[in-house]
């Protein structure tokens, strides 16, 4: 199993215009990820200074890391030392949605390994 993991810590906003068919949905938000040296796994919190919104989206953003972190490690990829601060979740009145969350989750975590990890270890 090839282990991967990022090499300099990131911050920044998450927002990928999703051209998605039927219903659409957004869920834009701000993150920081560092590199857990001595962890094996994918670790998601809320920051302390999270308000309302944020932490009602929270938990589906979340889910949508560890889903997207679980077919990686299903398809050989263990995506290592990941340690992501949800700063903010900005949302839409109509448009944010669990679906989306979940979904803008995954998003977010398979294009952090596409465009951020390295292989440390086969």
């Amino acid at each position: 199993m090839q282990r991967w993991r990022i090499t300099a810590p990131l911050s920044g906003r998450f927002a990928p215009r999703i051209n998605y068919a039927g219903r659409p949905f957004w869920c834009a938000f701000d993150y920081h990820v560092v590199n857990e040296p001595t962890s094996d796994r994918l670790m998601v919190v809320a920051s302390q200074a999270a308000v309302a919104p944020t932490l009602i989206w929270f938990p589906q953003l979340r889910a949508g890391m560890q889903a997207c972190w679980q077919q990686l490690a299903d398809d050989g990829v263990l995506f290592v030392g990941l340690y992501i601060t949800i700063e903010q979740i900005a949302t839409h009145p109509i448009d944010t949605t669990a679906q989306g969350c979940h979904y803008y989750g995954s998003a977010f975590l398979a294009w952090l390994w596409r465009e951020q990890a390295h292989i440390v270890s086969s």
